[in-house]
């Protein structure tokens, strides 16, 4: 039986409603039945493996925690899907943020000593004005 046909009743009124009352039963039957699409679509917009699992498993957290408020106003897929997007969206902030503070921690690395010194102290400023004059003068 093809996907579709086998969760159809996905979207009906009396599905909505066993959703809307956190009915463990239908829960456990939307969680499996929509893993692997979450998670390919997690790849898909471009997070490795662990990552998109992680996404996936946040997703589906979100689903089951926020059923009640699962209006049916749009089908089971589609409000995980939305869901799925706003976690990707929030990974990708996270790695961005993550990149950002590695950048300054090799910065950090780069120029001070593990006890907090600078490896090589800049130049004072008058003296930084000075090289520029001279070299101004030389050519």
């Amino acid at each position: 039986m093809h996907f579709r046909d086998k969760h159809a009743d996905f979207g009906a009124p009396s599905f909505v409603a066993r959703i809307q009352a956190t009915d463990e039963a239908v829960l456990r039957d939307v969680v499996p039945a929509y893993l692997d699409q979450v998670l390919r679509a997690a790849r898909a917009a471009g997070l490795t493996r662990e990552p998109a699992e992680v996404v996936t498993q946040s997703t589906l957290v979100t689903f089951v925690a926020s059923a009640g408020r699962f209006e049916g106003r749009s089908h089971v897929r589609t409000r995980l899907f939305g869901i799925l997007y706003r976690k990707v969206a929030e990974e990708r902030r996270q790695i961005q943020k993550e990149m950002r503070t590695a950048d300054i921690q090799e910065v950090m690395e780069q120029r001070f000593r593990t006890n907090g010194y600078w490896l090589r102290p800049p130049r004072e400023a008058e003296l930084q004005l000075e090289g520029a004059e001279i070299g101004e003068l030389i050519e």
